[in-house]
């Protein structure tokens, strides 16, 4: 991973491809990390609900999918 700073207040990362982790006080969480030609996030609401799975690739945003507890993100 490579971390620059374009201004005082920006962090630019380039090559993530180790998943970086969000998390709130309320536990609402968003994981992103890149993909080959794109981005690929997941959200989760709170703690033990569901995950949803997004990816950012060419210009187009695609659900790919739910996710619970039991199932590997």
């Amino acid at each position: 991973m490579k971390i620059t700073s374009e201004a005082y207040d920006m962090l630019i990362l380039e090559e993530v491809y180790i998943p970086i982790t969000l998390l709130t006080n309320d536990n609402e969480k968003i994981t992103i990390c890149m993909i080959d030609s794109g981005f690929e996030l997941t959200y989760q609401q709170k703690e033990g609900a569901e995950y949803h799975s997004y990816e950012f690739k060419n210009g187009k945003v695609f659900k790919n999918r739910i996710l619970n507890k039991k199932q590997d993100i």
